[in-house]
């Protein structure tokens, strides 16, 4: 995620993947490149919440609403864990145009 991206930037999953729970960890294959990645709860709720594209503010009211943390812990690391997925090629950011 870059510099730009604002609390209004939709974060929505990129094509070619499979994901599914097991045992409570979701796991998602990357079809493109074989790599499979695994997701702890908290993980697995934001890649829950973006089944449909979501503000980076939805997804973090989504996860306060399930976790007892403060706004901005959570804000930051939201914004984390979708640069990190953002980086692995499993979802998109755009900006939302301002106004």
């Amino acid at each position: 995620m870059d510099q730009t991206s604002t609390n209004r930037s939709v974060v929505k999953r990129s094509p070619n993947h499979v994901a599914t729970d097991m045992a409570g960890e979701t796991v998602v294959l990357d079809m493109k490149s074989g790599m499979y990645y695994g997701m702890d709860a908290v993980a697995g709720l934001i890649w829950n919440l973006i089944a449909e594209p979501k503000t980076l503010q939805e997804i973090q009211a989504g996860v306060l609403a399930e976790y007892e943390t403060d706004a901005e812990s959570c804000e930051r690391d939201v914004r984390a864990f979708v640069s990190a997925l953002e980086s692995a090629g499993l979802v998109e950011v755009t900006n939302a145009n301002p106004g």
